[in-house]
C-alpha cells in the first residue's frame, strides 16, 4: 500500500494520519463492496445538477478518480467527484448501507483536509452511526470514524470532545488490531497529542 504524507502544519502529523486513513479508505475498504454490487435504477442528477453514474460500479469509478486527484493536490475536484459518488451510493445501496458510512467517512476527510470542518463534522457522526447500527459499535469501522471525528475535534481545539473519541478507538483497535497495528499507533498518537 502507498502512503500519502502531506505536511502543512505544527499540527501536521495529525492531519497526516487522517489524509493516510482516507488513503487507505479510498484503496480498499469500501471497494470490494462497492464492485461487487449491482447496478440499480438509473438517477438523472445530484443536488448541484451533475448527472450521475449508473450504478455503484461507477460510483466505485469516481472514488478512483477522486483519489488521483487528491494525489495531485486538486482537493476542489476531488470533493466533486466524492460528493457524486456519495450521492449514487446513498441511492443504490441507501442512506443506512456500510459502504454510505464508508462514503461519508470519504467526503468528510476530504472537507477535512481543505478546512471545512463544519461541513466533515456532520458527516463523520453519520458515519459512526451507520457503522455502528451495521457492524456493531466495537467494530474496527467504528474505529476509524471516531479516530477520524477526533482530529477533527483537534483541530477545531475542541480537545475534550476529542479525548473520548480517541480512547474508544484505540480500545477497539487494541482488541482487534493488536498494540502494534498501524491504526492502532494512529489512536495512541492522537491520543499522546492532546497530553502534549
Amino acid at each position: 500500500m502507498t502512503a500519502l504524507i502531506l505536511c502543512f502544519s505544527p499540527r501536521s502529523w495529525q492531519r497526516a494520519i487522517g489524509l493516510a486513513g482516507l488513503w487507505a479508505t479510498l484503496q480498499g475498504a469500501a471497494a470490494p463492496a462497492l464492485a461487487a454490487s449491482s447496478p440499480v435504477e438509473q438517477r438523472t442528477s445530484t443536488s448541484h445538477g451533475a448527472v450521475v453514474a449508473q450504478s455503484v460500479d461507477q460510483a466505485y469509478a469516481l472514488y478512483q478518480r477522486s483519489r488521483e486527484l487528491l494525489q495531485a493536490g486538486r482537493y476542489v475536484e476531488a470533493i466533486s467527484l466524492a460528493e457524486e459518488a456519495l450521492a449514487i451510493v446513498e441511492v443504490k445501496l441507501g442512506p443506512e448501507h456500510a459502504n454510505t458510512g464508508a462514503s461519508l467517512n470519504n467526503l468528510a476527510l476530504l472537507y477535512e483536509s481543505v478546512g471545512r470542518y463544519s461541513e466533515a463534522e456532520p458527516l463523520y457522526q453519520r458515519a459512526i452511526t451507520i457503522a455502528e447500527s451495521q457492524r456493531g459499535p466495537r467494530h474496527p469501522s467504528t474505529a476509524v470514524g471516531q479516530n477520524n471525528l477526533a482530529v477533527l475535534y483537534v483541530f477545531m481545539s475542541r480537545h475534550s470532545e476529542a479525548e473520548p473519541l480517541y480512547q474508544r478507538a484505540l480500545a477497539i483497535r487494541e482488541v482487534h488490531l493488536g498494540p502494534e497495528h498501524p491504526d492502532t499507533a494512529s489512536s495512541i498518537v492522537g491520543l499522546a497529542g492532546l497530553y502534549e
